[in-house]
């Protein structure tokens, strides 16, 4: 049992143990700031003594041990941009951020851009299902970390640089995190895909028969706002879709780039024909020929009755 005048002697501490951050969920990332495993044993049996006596005393505030973090960011962030197919559309935003390892353990590094809090990219490409991660081996006091961003996504935020690159490392039982700034990149010069469906709808044309005042459906057209945004030859198919039975709406093919407005007649006689009515489920699908990427929309039609088709 400690006496007033050893707790004197004593500098106060107590053990703590703060969890260290999951580095797979995005959501759920703290605000960047570096989060170190404490050691969960070093409280003693002496020092929970200490803490029983000096509680009978008078209170004071706790000191926690923190364990050093085995990840040092040494140094600034690079960027640099890639265009791997040399048309025009940045695919990657590349990142580089050096750091230090103190301990040879494996570290894992995922990283996401955002824009005033709001998440600009987290993958590496278009196409992946993964977010933007790298794992290193801990064999080397200085390593790099290379941290791949979709340009498609980038594109899509249709937000302006700079980014802020927030980057999370865990290295054996700790994590740690920083922030850096990107340059002022525009989200115009970003993309993987060459051709964008900007916006569908239909376009009507009724007409009066005079004799019983009844409106009739003279035309229905399909309109199709179109963002080419490379060079190639892009191929757009359509078709209606009712109970299971499908009429085509034909085929386009498109080259030049820029915005379009492609418009695709309905064969009401077709459907007049078949017995149906809408609504019509519209699909839409245009493939690029040179790297067979696809992009594809549909959109639902008034609920149009085949009896009064002209």
């Amino acid at each position: 049992t400690y006496t007033n005048s050893d707790v004197e002697k004593i500098t106060p501490t107590s053990p703590s143990r703060s969890t260290a951050t999951p580095a797979a969920t995005i959501n759920s990332l703290p605000s960047t700031q570096t989060v170190s495993e404490s050691n969960a044993n070093s409280g003693s049996k002496s020092q929970s003594q200490f803490v029983e006596a000096q509680s009978e005393t008078e209170p004071f505030e706790y000191a926690p041990f923190i364990t050093p973090s085995v990840v040092k960011f040494d140094g600034k962030a690079s960027f640099s941009t890639k265009d791997r197919d040399k048309d025009g559309l940045i695919e990657v935003l590349q990142a580089r951020v050096p750091i230090r390892i103190t301990e040879n353990v494996p570290v894992v590094a995922i990283g996401v851009l955002k824009k005033n809090g709001e998440i600009i990219a987290s993958r590496p490409n278009w196409n992946s299902s993964a977010l933007s991660q790298v794992q290193l081996s801990g064999d080397r006091i200085k390593q790099t970390i290379k941290l791949d961003f979709s340009g498609e996504e980038i594109y899509r935020g249709k937000k302006n640089g700079p980014f802020d690159l927030e980057i999370y490392v865990t290295a054996g039982d700790s994590t740690t995190s920083n922030s850096f700034a990107t340059r002022s990149y525009k989200f115009e010069r970003f993309g993987e895909v060459g051709l964008h469906i900007a916006g569908l709808s239909e376009q009507p044309r009724f007409v009066t028969n005079q004799l019983n005042n009844t409106q009739y459906v003279d035309s229905i057209d399909i309109v199709i706002q179109l963002d080419i945004r490379r060079h190639g030859m892009f191929f757009l198919a359509g078709e209606l879709e009712k109970s299971r039975s499908r009429v085509s709406l034909g085929e386009l093919q498109l080259s030049e780039t820029g915005y379009h407005s492609v418009r695709l007649p309905v064969p009401l006689s077709a459907l007049k024909d078949a017995g149906l009515d809408g609504p019509y489920d519209v699909n839409i699908r245009v493939t690029e020929k040179r790297t067979m990427a696809v992009a594809e929309d549909q959109f639902t039609t008034r609920p149009y009755q085949h009896r009064y088709f002209n």
